[in-house]
């Protein structure tokens, strides 16, 4: 089973670093089709690319996991979260333009809730690598001094004594 895996390692780690952009063009090509009908699917249909995308997902959860550096936000982050926001807007009003007032306020909802979630993934902190550091700390703190003595077999000694 190891060496199965161990074979499969390279081409699972390919898949991973290959995963983000399917997805990505994907979606580039789902929202080429929803802001304009027909531009993508009289020449392609998304099913089967969604149906590539989804394989490569699963496959992708087998791959061995990447160390992660501590990286803190850059101003390319706060960038990203304003294009992203202003992005949404566009989006959002270009297809509510026909309901007026109402098409204004969720477009401007909608690129809020963009805005926040952006913000809350990139400036959060991973509580799954702080609590494992918390835990260590505290290991170490709580381990108190211990003195290891040499084990005495004492069936051995019994055995060659009778």
């Amino acid at each position: 089973m190891k060496k199965i895996l161990g074979s499969l390692r390279p081409i699972l780690i390919l898949i991973r670093e290959i995963f983000p952009y399917a997805l990505l063009i994907y979606l580039v090509f789902f929202l080429l089709e929803v802001l304009f009908p027909g531009f993508i699917s009289n020449n392609f249909d998304l099913n089967y690319a969604l149906i590539v995308i989804l394989i490569l997902a699963a496959l992708s959860i087998f791959a061995p996991m990447v160390e992660k550096k501590e990286e803190f936000p850059k101003e390319n982050n706060r960038n990203l979260i304003v294009i992203l926001t202003v992005l949404s807007f566009l989006v959002l009003l270009f297809r509510t333009r026909d309901m007026g007032v109402s098409g204004l306020v969720i477009a401007g909802i909608g690129s809020l809730l963009t805005a926040g979630m952006s913000a809350v993934i990139i400036y959060s902190p991973d509580e799954e690598e702080d609590r494992l550091e918390k835990e260590v700390k505290t290991e170490k703190k709580n381990t108190p001094f211990v003195f290891h003595l040499p084990q005495l077999n004492i069936f051995k000694y019994l055995r060659s004594h009778l």
